[in-house]
């Protein structure tokens, strides 16, 4: 492990020790927080990776219901208070020592994960990065770039950004296989107990038809795709997830999504959410653990060496072989890659699509086109703000900001630091 990283476990380790809390400190009513950056909420006493509903993460508050006994780690809780997708309210089950009195810290610099996932709002791009810790400033290595689609601008009566992807600094919390929303507008792309997956392939009136729906109750089968990675803090549930067709029909529903005589019509963007193609959302969760950095800014894009040297060994695209099948529906499901699924003994009965995903590893910059319509991908202006409120530029190559700052006109939300750390940054 790099050195660097190393000694920022061992420090996170001795903070856990020096605030963690045994059952004998804890009674039933009292209100505790989460210390981990991740921690398992289930839906009994149970410590199987069944039992598993969804993760809290650090700083969640929580009302202690029941010690248990004193054999289980776990005891019962009641949610106050969650920056994941689970609700106040909710009750279920936690290890307790991952419990505290005092609100931990909200630093970002809590871990160094070795990934980097940056979404540039204003071309509509993600892009993940292998982490470079040799000196504050070193360029990063991009190691897959994909198209996504941002936040509607409508907002409500109430709130008119409600809807616009916030930017700001956040993590990877948890992920979910076939994830729906708590109401049920969007069922799961898949579930053993709904009406059948559209065939494949598909069109996208399809995917709105209340036969599809469970009961016939619901808006849009499958918007959640195959797989949801939830960020936080203070993210207003705007997560990181897939889009409803097949895999062999790549990013033709982001493409849908940005038709010009479609959004005449009607706004069939997300409520902030970024939603990317289903094999890129599969691939992004084979690497991408808890605790991943999450940046989302609104930048010019350029880079530092044009010719891109450092990527001619990449400039053909990586095959990653994938498997989708019907395991962990709704849960923290099992990764998508041929090995692993074949590995696992998965019978073909349960796989549902297999196919190869071509990973974009060369980097492309986005240039800022005026005369391009802004929800197109293609502008380099999303949102259509004023040129002048942006701020630096964005080195796609390096994974490195030159004097950015967030334009002011734009939401924002994540950790509390608004500067982009040392390691983000170069003059």
């Amino acid at each position: 492990m790099n050195p660097m990283i190393l000694s920022v476990v061992m420090m996170l380790a001795a903070a856990s020790t020096a605030t963690a809390m045994g059952k004998k400190e804890m009674s039933v009513g009292q209100s505790l927080y989460v210390g981990a950056d991740s921690l398992n909420f289930r839906k009994d006493a149970n410590t199987s990776n069944d039992s598993v509903v969804g993760k809290l993460v650090k700083r969640d508050q929580v009302q202690v219901l029941a010690l248990l006994e004193s054999t289980s780690p776990l005891v019962k809780v009641k949610i106050q208070k969650s920056a994941s997708s689970l609700t106040a309210g909710t009750v279920g089950f936690v290890a307790a020592e991952y419990l505290s009195k005092e609100a931990p810290s909200v630093s970002s610099e809590s871990g160094l994960s070795k990934y980097i996932v940056i979404q540039n709002v204003a071309t509509e791009r993600t892009r993940i990065y292998e982490r470079c810790t040799a000196r504050p400033g070193c360029p990063h290595k991009m190691i897959m770039e994909t198209e996504f689609v941002a936040g509607r601008t409508e907002g409500d009566r109430s709130d008119r950004n409600r809807f616009i992807t916030w930017l700001g600094r956040y993590k990877i919390t948890g992920w979910k296989k076939f994830y729906e929303d708590n109401e049920g507008h969007y069922p799961s792309w898949y579930h053993p107990e709904y009406p059948q997956v559209p065939y494949n392939p598909s069109n996208a009136q399809v995917w709105f038809s209340k036969s599809l729906m469970p009961n016939g109750q619901g808006n849009m089968r499958g918007a959640f795709g195959w797989y949801t990675a939830f960020v936080g803090p203070n993210a207003n549930s705007q997560w990181i997830h897939g889009t409803v067709g097949w895999g062999a029909e790549g990013d033709r529903y982001i493409r849908y999504t940005r038709n010009f005589w479609v959004n005449i019509f009607s706004n069939p963007r997300s409520a902030g959410c970024t939603r990317v193609e289903n094999r890129a959302i599969a691939y992004m969760r084979e690497i991408l653990g808890p605790g991943t950095e999450v940046v989302r800014v609104y930048a010019l894009e350029s880079y530092m060496d044009s010719s891109r040297s450092d990527y001619a060994d990449q400039a053909a695209p990586a095959a990653w072989n994938w498997i989708l099948t019907t395991e962990g529906v709704q849960q923290d499901g099992p990764k998508s890659s041929r090995s692993s699924v074949l590995a696992r003994g998965v019978p073909r009965s349960r796989m549902l699509e297999t196919g190869v995903y071509a990973v974009d590893r060369f980097p492309d910059a986005q240039p800022l086109d005026q005369m391009r319509e802004a929800r197109s991908g293609k502008s380099g202006n999303t949102y259509s703000i004023n040129p002048a409120e942006f701020q630096g530029r964005y080195l796609v190559d390096a994974g490195l900001f030159v004097n950015y700052r967030h334009p002011g006109s734009l939401p924002r939300g994540g950790f509390q630091e608004s500067q982009l750390p040392d390691y983000l940054r170069t003059r």
